[in-house]
């Protein structure tokens, strides 16, 4: 839980409090900490930094260290923050990725690890983030040397450059870490998070991406036959003529389906049948039921392919991360010296 506000004289902080276990390198406990925003009175700026919870010491912190649970070997392994940002990058974002889109996904991977480290209780097995699409997708340098092959240098390489780029860089929404969540392939639009998920966040709103519908990704066509659809979704088949979409989310995803005498959200319909995105088309040919999809993912926040396409056109990450994240600011994590934050960039 958050703590009570406190204010030190002449400067306004805002500590969150009981959070966040942190490890220096090697392992060592380094005890819980917080993240201190710091607002200096009559400025236009924000600096956020760690310190320990009852500390008043302004230097920078050890190197952070981020516990990762290993969904194969099913431990949780201690890696350093900026370490786990490249395999995160490396496991989310195809390395053949424009730079800037490179580092966006840095950016939005960091992002999101330290808004869920700051929602995890303190025990370390607590704040573990998993190595799947629970989480974030890490890949660790064994597994890129994998999949890499002879690319791997120059890959990595790539991947380190964008992480090293945006070292620290976090976004904040109103002082406090926001949840950066990405997806592979919009529909022509990303979605509203309430409409998604529930709860209100206001950085998570539908905005337009029609550069998505250049994904070879973008459509699909599944193909199932009146059964097993019945079976699946627990009607009888002759119900299957009747499909009504009753209504659509903000970003023209299924939100509330009717199939024959029984209403459905139009996630589950996606989870059921294995669909890779909730704006989906059904219909009735014969035995068959053909489905079309478009887009690919939950569709909330920052389109990858989207970034991609505006990488390619010039967009810089800072104004690739305030079109998908409006309202947010991007912040370095550091001491109480550290890199103010930046006003957002003219969007696309």
């Amino acid at each position: 839980m958050r703590s009570p506000r406190r204010r030190d004289p002449g400067i306004r902080r805002w500590l969150f409090i009981g959070a966040v276990s942190l490890f220096a390198a090697g392992g060592a406990g380094i005890g819980a900490h917080v993240l201190r925003l710091s607002l200096p009175p009559g400025e236009g700026r924000a600096v956020v930094y760690l310190a320990p919870v009852d500390s008043s010491d302004e230097h920078a912190p050890p190197d952070l260290v981020v516990s990762v649970f290993r969904t194969q070997s099913k431990r949780v392994e201690q890696v350093a923050l900026e370490t786990y940002v490249a395999g995160v990058v490396a496991g989310e974002m195809p390395a053949s990725f424009s730079p800037e889109a490179l580092k966006a996904q840095a950016v939005a991977a960091r992002t999101y690890a330290v808004y869920r480290l700051g929602l995890a209780g303190t025990a370390a097995t607590k704040s573990a983030l998993r190595d799947d699409d629970w989480d974030q997708v890490y890949h660790d340098e064994a597994i890129r040397r994998g999949k890499w092959g002879e690319a791997y240098p120059t890959y990595d390489e790539k991947v380190w450059a964008a992480v090293r780029a945006t070292e620290g860089e976090i976004l904040t929404y109103k002082g406090t870490p926001a949840e950066t969540l990405y997806f592979a392939v919009s529909n022509g639009q990303t979605d509203d998070a309430r409409d998604v998920f529930g709860g209100d966040r206001p950085y998570l709103r539908s905005v337009p991406s029609p550069w998505d519908r250049e994904a070879p990704t973008y459509h699909k066509v599944f193909r199932f036959s009146r059964a097993e659809v019945a079976k699946k979704l627990e009607v009888a088949v002759d119900e299957l003529a009747r499909v009504v979409v009753v209504e659509e989310t903000a970003g023209k995803q299924v939100k509330r389906i009717r199939i024959g005498s029984r209403e459905w959200a139009g996630k589950e319909v996606s989870r059921r049948l294995g669909l890779p995105s909730a704006t989906f088309r059904m219909r009735v040919e014969g035995d068959a039921v053909i489905v079309d999809t478009y887009g690919h993912g939950h569709g909330v926040g920052m389109s990858q392919w989207g970034a991609e396409r505006l990488a390619r056109g010039g967009k810089t990450y800072e104004a690739i991360l305030a079109y998908y994240y409006p309202g947010t600011a991007l912040t370095r994590i550091g001491s109480a010296g550290a890199v103010a934050t930046r006003e957002p960039p003219r969007t696309p």
